[in-house]
């Protein structure tokens, strides 16, 4: 549709993308086009919004441009008041035609014009002395934004050489010769300049967020509508990478692997290629890209693409190649979720040897869950209704940290124990000695790799880029484990313990990050805000250390377990880095007792590792399918009548929204 021309501000909506067209060399501007259009080719067109009664139609070189008249333009042109309606006209002419002259009009000769059309001087001027298309009266007046395009129509036929003059062409010369028109010297004093501003403003948002549904039926039978598909994702990439536009790189690579898990399904070799995805280069590269953020690194990417589709791919190398390019759009996902939370060093801090503990309740969300999730919540705009809760009357998450003086090295422990005996149920512990033993936090399978990336976000290893791997550095950790906790011979021990069953549901594992980042701030000295309890500081570094560990996950396990009560977080669209705030609510005290009275809370036996739900979502979102589109409205919209129902303590709304907060999870 917009091959070889520029658009500008503008936006287009082609429900039958045959009967649309824009020629090549074409510029536009400002302009919201809907149904059927055909625009020719080096033409210059402006601001066209509005109504139209017949499809749009503009000839080649030709100028069109709509602007809004002030409400006085007849008292300042002195003539006859109509009825109050907005006023617009439109410009008309050829791009050739020469505004201070006398020469030509809609690209012809007057006299030409004159003789085919049998328009004489006197439609077009009222001073006979001086006839120029500066003031001839060619533009007409349309009302209320309804254009009749029908009334250009005969411009075309009588200024085309050697064609005949039909019906149509007379009656629309008719009906131009009896409409209102003024010439370009009257609309520079009736131009309703501070109006055509805010349009143009106004026109601006329309691009940050359209949640369209890709349909990749087409592509995958079509070998040059996929070989279209692929250079306009392609496009997006580098032309976001050059702009700076993560987001939106992020989410290209997303359809790029939805496109190639799609492919898969309808490929018909079964014996893998001769050049097969090699995914452990192609980790690498992207590492280097998503740290360098440069176009060559990106290109060298989609090589890798490109190479195995030519050389007659099976399934499996199409659907590795697919998850790839997935870890690649959550590589820049994690740019995006990046707040740039800066460590401050404190001088107060406790003695070495004496525990200092952080403990935090569960969460419970009401409506809206998901909606917190990179990318979805800034492409979408997140909000969830969550209580923090005990559970059986106690705080269910803790951590504890201590220094230890002599010591050497970190001593890491996850413990899980009985909510209500205390009784140590399961326990796991590892101590870092070396550089390498800290090198799989990014597994969340691995032992204590959440505390492992507690330790990297506070800065544990500031020289060593752990990005690359370091997975063979066997040299000491104590160097770093001095400078980290500022004394000589000096070892740490951290403790987590949770009290609730593993994958409860109930936001444990990023309220643990929270209470493990809380106690060893506290014990060492350091903090991510002027005030080591800034809950929002800390919000911000649990979603960077569940980039780091590659869980993924959003802000609202965090909002609902270190805020306490009843609260509505909030996180804006088309914000990067993405920010989250916090609504606090009050609680009066017999709302909070029948919710007690009514609340249930049960274990399933089914745990599940979010990482795995959140990946499925985020798939079905970056293919904007109706469904899921809907859904992520409905759970948004369903936190602010969660928020409202539990304000007015009406707990029979409350639970018809859960239940309806339930079947939209499913």
């Amino acid at each position: 549709l917009l091959q070889n021309c520029v658009a500008l501000n503008s936006s287009f909506s082609a429900v039958e993308s045959d009967k649309c067209s824009v020629g090549a060399g074409t510029v536009m501007e400002h302009c919201r086009l809907s149904g059927s259009f055909s625009i020719g080719s080096n033409c210059l067109v402006s601001g066209i919004r509005g109504k139209w009664n017949c499809p749009l139609k503009i000839p080649n070189h030709f100028v069109c441009q709509i602007v809004k008249l002030q409400e006085n333009w007849t008292d300042i042109l002195g003539l006859p008041k109509g009825d109050k309606h907005e006023s617009y006209v439109c410009i008309y002419h050829n791009i050739d035609d020469a505004i201070k002259k006398h020469s030509t009009c809609y690209g012809v000769s007057f006299q030409h014009l004159f003789l085919k059309s049998d328009l004489n001087s006197s439609d077009l001027w009222d001073d006979e002395k001086q006839q120029l298309l500066w003031n001839a009266k060619i533009n007409p007046i349309f009302q209320d934004g309804y254009l009749d395009w029908s009334i250009f129509s005969w411009i075309e036929n009588m200024t085309t050489p050697n064609s005949s003059v039909d019906e149509s062409s007379k009656a629309s010369l008719d009906k131009w010769k009896t409409h209102q028109r003024i010439a370009l010297a009257q609309l520079r004093s009736v131009a309703d300049a501070s109006f055509e501003f805010s349009y143009r403003v106004d026109c601006q948002p329309i691009f940050k967020r359209r949640n369209e549904e890709l349909n990749t039926d087409i592509a995958m039978f079509d070998k040059n509508a996929l070989t279209l598909t692929w250079k306009a994702l392609d496009n997006t990439i580098i032309h976001s990478i050059k702009n700076g536009s993560i987001d939106i790189c992020s989410q290209a690579f997303m359809l790029t692997s939805t496109l190639l898990t799609n492919l898969s399904e309808v490929i018909n070799m079964d014996k893998s290629a001769e050049i097969v995805f090699n995914r452990r280069d192609f980790i690498t590269d992207l590492k280097s890209a998503t740290k360098e953020l440069q176009v060559n690194d990106f290109q060298k990417i989609l090589l890798y693409r490109d190479r195995l589709l030519s050389n007659k791919p099976s399934r499996s190398d199409l659907l590795e190649c697919a998850e790839a390019f997935e870890e690649a759009a959550c590589q820049l996902t994690k740019l995006c979720v990046s707040t740039g939370v800066s460590v401050i060093t404190k001088e107060a801090r406790p003695q070495a040897g004496t525990w200092v503990l952080a403990e935090a309740p569960a969460r419970v969300d009401l409506s809206g869950g998901w909606s917190d999730t990179p990318p979805l919540s800034y492409e979408f705009g997140g909000k969830v209704a969550c209580l923090a809760v005990s559970v059986n009357k106690k705080k269910p998450l803790s951590a504890r940290c201590r220094l230890v003086s002599p010591g050497s090295g970190i001593l890491l422990t996850t413990e899980s124990r009985n909510i209500d005996t205390d009784e140590l149920v399961q326990s796991d512990s590892v101590h870092l000695k070396t550089v390498k033993d800290i090198s799989d936090y990014n597994n969340p399978h691995a032992s204590c790799a959440l505390l492992k990336c507690a330790l990297l976000i506070y800065g544990l290893l500031p020289t060593i880029d752990y990005n690359k791997g370091i997975e063979n550095d066997g040299s000491s950790l104590q160097p770093f484990v001095d400078t980290f906790c500022r004394l000589d011979n000096v070892g740490l021990e951290i403790v987590s313990t949770s009290k609730l069953p593993k994958g409860s549901g109930l936001g444990s594992s990023s309220i643990l990050a929270g209470c493990v980042l809380a106690c060893i701030g506290k014990c060492l000295g350091l903090g991510f805000g002027e005030d080591q309890e800034d809950n929002d500081s800390l919000t911000k570094a649990i979603l960077l250390l569940e980039q780091l560990l590659t869980t993924g996950g959003g802000w609202q396990d965090q909002v609902g377990g270190l805020y306490g009560g009843l609260k509505l977080g909030k996180s804006e669209i088309n914000r990067i880095p993405m920010v989250v705030n916090v609504e606090k609510f009050e609680i009066p005290t017999n709302i909070v007792n029948e919710l007690n009275q009514r609340m249930v809370l049960m274990f399933t036996g089914q745990p599940r590792l979010a990482k795995n739900i959140l990946r499925n979502v985020l798939r079905q979102w970056a293919s904007r399918k109706d469904s899921i589109v809907h859904t992520v409205k409905s759970l948004v919209n369903g936190a602010h009548e969660s928020i409202e129902a539990v304000k007015c303590g009406d707990i029979d709304r409350l639970g018809s929204l859960i239940a309806s907060y339930w079947a939209q999870k499913k």
